[in-house]
């Protein structure tokens, strides 16, 4: 929930939620919130009118169990801001929604678990041109002088934990691509040293052994570990690949040292997003 300080607004960009709420969108309501200053249209800000003054990066619509409402709900938020970019995010009960229930293409829609790859990224890149569409020349050049997503990670010493040899070729392809410095080493292996900017646990670090402490029911990866991981590089952020987004799991991992989950498949943004 917002915390009620007034209409003023908070350093941080500020996006408008309207829509559902359960666990799943609440998570990602979470994340948003590391970035911007999150109002949400369902609660007592409609009853003040100053809500209107607002001038939202983003409108996040969430939709968890039904989407008879989201069309209404994207409608309102267009109204009251023309200019404002609107993103759909969806539960896991919409999976396959391009099948049982197509959405107008116009509509920009991500689930919740995408929330680093596509959702943040995203945000970033409206507010940016927000910043662009605004700003003087002066501010321009300011603007053009930020390295890129690519220059900002470029030469990143990043340790990979992978297991599979064709996930190992997988990463050393990406690590090419997005110009990392990468040193691989298997789950069983200990922790070289190094100024690590970036960690990455592949999905395949599920098929190794399993610490005492390591609940099934919530993570096939050792929580010890992870602990030992995340005490050992403080300073580093460490993203996880996971094929099973469930919510228990993501609320296990990130309770326990993870900062960003990517759920297979998925886009380079997130790992971009890691140290831009």
């Amino acid at each position: 929930m917002v915390e009620k300080t007034g209409m003023t607004p908070s350093p941080k960009s500020i996006a408008v939620w309207l829509g559902d709420r359960d666990e799943e969108l609440e998570f990602c309501r979470r994340q948003l919130r590391t970035e911007c200053h999150l109002v949400d249209l369902q609660e007592d800000w409609l009853r003040d009118a100053n809500w209107r003054s607002l001038r939202p990066y983003v409108g996040f619509i969430g939709a968890s169990t039904r989407l008879s409402d989201y069309r209404r709900q994207i409608e309102f938020v267009r109204q009251q801001w023309p200019t404002c970019p609107v993103q759909l995010i969806l539960g896991s009960w919409h999976r396959g929604h391009r099948r049982t229930n197509p959405i107008d293409e116009s509509i920009d829609v991500a689930y919740w678990y995408q929330v680093w790859d596509q959702i943040l990224p995203r945000f970033r890149n409206h507010r940016m041109h927000r910043m662009r569409s605004r700003s003087n020349k002066r501010t321009e050049r300011l603007i053009a002088a930020i390295p890129s997503v690519g220059e900002s990670i470029s030469n990143t010493l990043s340790l990979m934990i992978v297991d599979s040899s064709a996930r190992r070729s997988m990463w050393l392809d990406v690590s090419t691509w997005m110009r990392l410095q990468p040193i691989f080493i298997r789950s069983e292996d200990a922790f070289p040293r190094g100024d690590f900017r970036l960690i990455v646990l592949d999905d395949s670090v599920a098929s190794g052994e399993l610490d005492e402490e390591c609940d099934l029911s919530t993570s096939a990866v050792p929580i010890q570990r992870l602990r030992r991981l995340r005490s050992s590089f403080p300073k580093a952020t460490i993203l996880k690949v996971d094929s099973l987004p469930e919510i228990d799991r993501w609320n296990h991992f990130v309770e326990n040292g993870m900062d960003i989950l990517l759920s297979a498949p998925f886009s380079c943004h997130g790992i971009a997003a890691a140290k831009s």
